[in-house]
């Protein structure tokens, strides 16, 4: 996909920090990060998506800088086979941020929206609400573009054997389903709730 749209975004959004060639730097390297070949869901693609529903719901969004970073930088770390990418890519912000300057707080706040992107998590404050169901959007997709979803999971767990991935995921979309919500948020409860479920009971039985 074309980066132009994405690169100018993220400048906007620290351009009151550091120097242009240190933030222009930090972008290249995390565009190189998701477009590794490994990936075919978490991807620049995703980021966007996230972005572009950040935009559809900022104004329910009281900060807005935390959680479009941590949109930003979320699976900036992702190896199919670890356990750890979301607190890799949390410490991966950590340094961008506090090598720019960004105050403490503002870096522990992002942390924590970044932390809580690994699935299944308990989202106290609306900001964290929002973040989630925008990670989880795909879940409640049309049903063309979530079966190709579904393909792309299954493309980054290449290296797992076909018995291993059926019961590995097979765990992951009950647990979505066994919840009385997947959506934390009204907003996503009344897009999304009833085609994701209608999507994940289709996953289940294919698998």
């Amino acid at each position: 996909m074309q980066t132009d749209h994405l690169k100018n975004r993220w400048m906007r959004l620290f351009a009151s920090y550091g120097e242009a060639a240190l933030i222009q730097n930090a972008f290249d390297d995390l565009a190189k990060r998701y477009a590794q070949k490994h990936r075919y869901y978490h991807t620049l693609r995703h980021v966007n998506t996230c972005l572009m529903l950040l935009d559809e719901v900022g104004g329910l969004v009281s900060d807005l800088f935390s959680t479009e970073t941590a949109i930003w930088f979320h699976d900036v770390i992702y190896d199919p086979l670890r356990h750890d990418n979301e607190a890799m890519s949390a410490a991966y912000a950590k340094h961008f941020l506090k090598s720019i300057k960004i105050p403490d707080h503002e870096i522990a706040k992002i942390e924590r929206l970044i932390l809580l992107t690994k699935h299944p998590s308990d989202p106290l404050r609306e900001d964290e609400k929002y973040l989630i169901d925008i990670d989880l959007s795909i879940l409640g997709a049309e049903t063309a573009l979530y079966d190709q979803y579904e393909k792309w999971i299954r493309q980054e767990y290449v290296l797992v054997s076909d018995e291993v991935f059926r019961k590995g995921r097979g765990e992951v979309l009950r647990a979505f389903l066994v919840q009385e919500y997947i959506y934390h948020t009204d907003y996503f409860r009344q897009k999304l709730e009833k085609r994701a479920r209608e999507n994940l009971e289709r996953a289940l039985r294919k698998l």
